[in-house]
């Protein structure tokens, strides 16, 4: 028989070893109103609606349901959400306080290259198999109070799903201020290239100076990042403008140039002609083909 009372069960001194492991479901203002631990972390699950992530490394970014990221607690993390249909799952841990929590962040710290860099931190598509589980259990963390041992367990099983579901790189990227890297510097580059517009933008993404930034892209790609840069901008440029059928305003403001005027001079400058110069030509040639 499972008792709905969490005093019935704390005497254990399993339960008063991991009081720190515990799972909300969160609607409406238990979102905005939500009090996070200092010492603790948390993984976020929008389940529905959206929410805005304000810590250190978000400032303040949007994450759509169907989503999962991670926060860690101190005195500038909130969430926010103005949509009465949100609704998250957050389970609190302590990363120390679990053989489990700690295989899992040593095998993302082992598995991360020692000359990394911890970007920002990401967001993951919640997979369709941890959705499954997280439905399962929803039922049981909303009906009734459980033991922090309970907890415990059952944030170590949605730790063994992600651990199979997700790759390696990904995981890094998701836990990396815990961890303190955050996989690839490569694949780094490649994921975040076009949100940014420059180096100065690079660099601060990454939470290192210009010139040590630089340093280490040079290691990499063997050119600087504004070379680098540029040349991605010229191909996204090509790309738009060949396969897309998007005004030259839309392009230019979904590339990230400030103006279309700031974006013909790109073209003028990089290729000789103007933007719609350049797209008719490529039409041309790929009729011609």
């Amino acid at each position: 028989m499972i008792s709905d009372s969490k005093n019935n069960c704390q005497q254990c001194s399993i339960c008063r070893t991991f009081s720190d492991s515990r799972i909300y479901i969160l609607n409406g203002d238990e979102i905005n109103n939500f009090k996070f631990d200092l010492l603790n972390c948390y993984i976020v699950f929008v389940l529905s609606g959206s929410v805005i992530n304000y810590s250190t490394t978000a400032k303040g970014r949007k994450v759509d349901a169907n989503n999962l990221f991670l926060m860690l607690g101190d005195k500038s993390t909130a969430l926010i959400s103005h949509d009465p249909y949100t609704k998250l799952l957050v389970c609190s841990f302590h990363p120390e306080h679990s053989d489990c929590y700690r295989s899992f962040l040593f095998d993302i710290r082992e598995g991360a290259e020692s000359d990394d860099v911890a970007f920002a931190q990401e967001t993951l598509e919640i997979h369709e198999l941890l959705w499954k589980h997280i439905e399962a259990i929803i039922p049981a963390i909303s009906d009734y109070e459980w033991c922090d041992y309970w907890y415990l367990i059952k944030i170590e099983e949605l730790l063994i799903y992600m651990r199979k579901l997700y790759s390696l790189e990904q995981l890094q990227l998701i836990f990396s201020p815990i961890v303190g890297t955050a996989g690839n510097f490569r694949s780094c580059v490649f994921r975040y290239y076009n949100k940014v517009n420059s180096l100065e933008e690079f660099a601060n993404l990454a939470n290192m100076s210009t010139v040590t930034f630089n340093r280490k892209f040079k290691k990499y790609f063997g050119v600087s990042t504004s070379v680098w840069l540029k040349e991605r901008k010229k191909e996204q440029v090509i790309k738009e403008l060949k396969l897309s059928s998007k005004s030259i305003s839309e392009i230019s403001f979904e590339l990230g140039f400030s103006s279309p005027a700031y974006f013909t001079l790109f073209c003028r400058k990089q290729f000789g002609v103007t933007p719609g110069q350049l797209r008719k030509s490529l039409v041309s040639l790929n009729q011609a083909e």
